[in-house]
């Protein structure tokens, strides 16, 4: 604090505040001056990041697929719509064979056949499942709508033989103000997304809809989800997945599963070519890795995969294919 000298006449004293205020000022605008320097370059490598992706899309959506939203059927987001309409894709089918070890043969696991109509929306959805080669279930969906923006799509089950509940899932959904939410037809289970990022703290959710042990709970929409997870005792957070995109949310780069004590981080590969190669997904115990599965993907036409090879991986490095998928397309005329 300044304070009054009686020693100084009044001239001098204001010389003296005046240069003390000059100082002052000087002294202010230096870290301010530093602090918006470093925002920018900040601003600047972070745009860089965002731009470092020269990102070439293909048929595949790989937020959705290969990952557990592809057996929630009522979300039909797994592959690049206005692909299937340029290229005039009819139908896909996308067979997965496991090679066994002992006898070298090669069985095929299952098959999916993906009908699509001039407009490029998926109409039926037929799955088999096969057991040694031999088939075990069949399941039939056929889609009565196309998406809406948040990728869900009306969907009936035409056959299976196996009951309800197995692995494939349908919703009915409920549009609220601040939320989306998403029961299942045939069992308890919920699913609540919440697309204004405002609104992404654990407190907030629970005043909103009070979410229960079991029911997942998604920061984002199921097309682009940032973060999914349960929650326990209102606040603590579990079996936490989260998104990591670049070019504003049109790349993605990186995903992990936290459920403890286990990690699975999802790393994407993108080739010289600007595509997605494949990924890897590395599992850890607390900072000791255990193993690692690699995808790679092999295209025709640019943008279609053909092969898709999913390898596991040991701690010494030494690759076992452990799955194939092989993609045909049939083409509108």
């Amino acid at each position: 604090m300044i304070g009054i000298n009686a020693k100084y006449p009044i001239k001098k004293l204001k010389n003296v505040l005046i240069l003390w205020f000059r100082q002052m000022k000087l002294f202010l605008l230096i870290p301010m001056f530093l602090f918006l320097v470093g925002c920018k370059e900040k601003s600047e490598e972070t745009n860089q990041e965002e731009q470092s992706i020269q990102f070439v899309p293909t048929l595949l959506s790989f937020q959705s697929c290969f990952t557990t939203q592809e057996n929630e059927v009522s979300f039909p987001a797994w592959f690049n719509d206005s692909i299937i309409l340029e290229r005039k894709i009819a139908r896909i089918h996308r067979e997965y064979v496991v090679p066994d070890a002992d006898s070298g043969e090669v069985y095929t696991r299952m098959l999916k056949i993906y009908d699509f109509d001039k407009k490029g929306t998926l109409k039926q959805l037929t799955v088999q499942e096969f057991y040694e080669g031999v088939l075990i279930n069949e399941s039939k969906f056929a889609y009565g709508s196309t998406k809406d923006k948040y990728g869900f799509a009306e969907v009936k089950r035409l056959k299976s033989e196996i009951h309800y509940p197995d692995h494939f899932r349908i919703y009915a959904k409920t549009y609220y103000q601040n939320h989306l939410l998403y029961k299942g037809v045939d069992s308890d289970e919920k699913m609540f997304f919440v697309p204004n990022s405002k609104l992404w703290k654990v407190l907030a959710i629970d005043t909103l809809f009070s979410p229960g042990e079991k029911d997942v709970v998604v920061f984002g929409t199921p097309n682009l989800p940032h973060r999914a997870f349960k929650i326990r005792n209102k606040v603590e957070e579990s079996d936490v997945v989260d998104y990591t995109y670049s070019n504003g949310g049109q790349v993605i780069r990186e995903m992990s599963l936290d459920k403890y004590p286990f990690l699975t981080k999802r790393t994407f590969r993108y080739e010289k070519d600007n595509r997605c190669g494949g990924y890897v997904d590395s599992l850890y115990s607390g900072d000791h890795f255990l193993h690692a599965l690699e995808c790679t993907i092999s295209y025709e036409s640019i943008v279609l995969p053909v092969t898709i090879e999913h390898k596991f991986i040991t701690t010494e490095g030494a690759a076992t294919v452990r799955e194939r998928e092989i993609l045909k397309y049939e083409y509108y005329e």
